[in-house]
């Protein structure tokens, strides 16, 4: 069985983005490479200041243990608003997640 490279799970990413964006359907797992390189289930992972979410947890992630962020390789050179908010949308219906479960009270502590 052969394993899929960084630079494959990106473009093939890309394409099921462009082609399908938010009409992929629900019940999907996707896995979506890191920006510690690795690659691991949509659900497991927050939007970067990149993609520009509505709450920063990146900002402050080193008080926060074992939190992963969506690679930015995936969103380079975008300026578009609406291009960002179409990443959000495609990625939101993989699994990846605004915030943490808990987060607020993690962060407090």
């Amino acid at each position: 069985m052969s394993t899929i490279t960084d630079p494959d799970l990106l473009k093939y990413t890309t394409y099921c983005q462009q082609v399908l964006g938010n009409a992929v359907g629900n019940g999907l797992e996707f896995w979506v490479l890191t920006k510690r390189g690795n690659v691991r289930v949509a659900k497991e992972v927050l939007f970067p200041k990149e993609f520009n979410p509505e709450q920063d947890w990146e900002t402050h992630h080193q008080f926060l243990s074992g939190i992963s962020f969506v690679s930015n390789r995936y969103v380079e050179g975008l300026t578009s608003d609406d291009e960002l908010r179409a990443w959000r949308e495609f990625f939101k219906v993989g699994g990846v997640r605004d915030a943490l479960v808990n987060g607020v009270e993690e962060f407090a502590m």
